[in-house]
Formats: structure tokens, sequence, C-alpha cells
């Protein structure tokens, strides 16, 4: 019973971190006027949505005791995070190449 608390506070806080990110996404989508890293950021502004239903989501199952998909989220949950991860590193290094920080 203790560690479901635990469980419960860690996605509480992780829901709301998440749903913060996805205002500052959508906050700096509207601020790029365009080009390859506006597109990137639209996709990653994606994924955290994604990201934010997959946490909602496997809160719910938690507290009503739906299990069934339980493994298939999570494992949804750390492919599409890889892909953040990739997105936002290429994303990162276009940005450094146009600002002139690394060569290209």
């Amino acid at each position: 019973m203790t560690f479901t608390i635990i469980y419960m506070i860690l996605a509480l806080f992780a829901i709301l971190i998440m749903g913060y990110c996805i205002y500052l996404g959508v906050m700096l989508f509207g601020e790029i006027k365009g080009g390859i890293v506006k597109k990137r950021i639209q996709i990653l502004t994606v994924l955290l949505v994604f990201f934010f239903l997959g946490y909602l989501g496997m809160s719910l199952m938690q507290l009503f005791g739906g299990f069934e998909f339980s493994t298939l989220l999570v494992y949804l949950i750390f492919f599409f995070g890889a892909i953040f991860v990739y997105i936002a590193i290429n994303t990162i290094k276009s940005i450094l190449k146009v600002s002139g920080i690394i060569q290209k």
C-alpha cells in the first residue's frame, strides 16, 4: 500500500510537469517562424502529449485496476521516449549549426 501511494505521488508530479512542458512546447511553437526547427518542435509537442496521456493512463489503470494493457503502454512510452530524445538531440544540433556554434 505504501508503494502505491508513492507511485501515485510520482505520477501526479510527472503529469503536472508534462502538462507544463506541453504548454511550453505550444508557446515555443507559436514563436518560431518556420522551417525544420518549427516542424521538429511540433513533433516534440505531439510526443509530449503522448507521454502525458501515457502517464495519465497508467495512473488511472493503477487506481482502477485495469492492468491488462499496462505492459504494452509502458513499452510504447519507452519507445516513443527514445524517439523523443532522438528528435530533441537533432533539433538542438540543427539550432547549433544554424547559429554557427558548431560546424556543418
